[in-house]
């Protein structure tokens, strides 16, 4: 099989000394499972998530400056069904 999976994604992130700010952002994935027996199957997975910049405009001081977070992700298991 081969699934796609996409959503929301909802984070809390608090800066020292700061107040704490929610993000809401975007995750995707592909996602492969291959059949290893009756119950058995081995799963490999890669992904994305994009996350607005955690800092809020003006708490940052020149030469820094506030850009989207990156997450990628690639995950291999085994996945036993009940």
């Amino acid at each position: 099989r081969l699934l796609l999976r996409a959503g929301p994604l909802l984070e809390s992130w608090k800066a020292l000394d700061e107040e704490s700010e929610i993000r809401l952002g975007l995750h995707g994935a592909l996602a492969l499972h291959v059949p290893l027996g009756l119950k058995l199957e081995g799963v490999l997975s890669a992904g994305a998530a994009l996350m607005p910049s955690p800092f809020a405009e003006g708490q940052l001081e020149p030469p820094f400056e506030r850009r989207a977070l990156w997450r990628r992700s690639i995950t291999a298991g085994l996945q036993y069904r009940l």
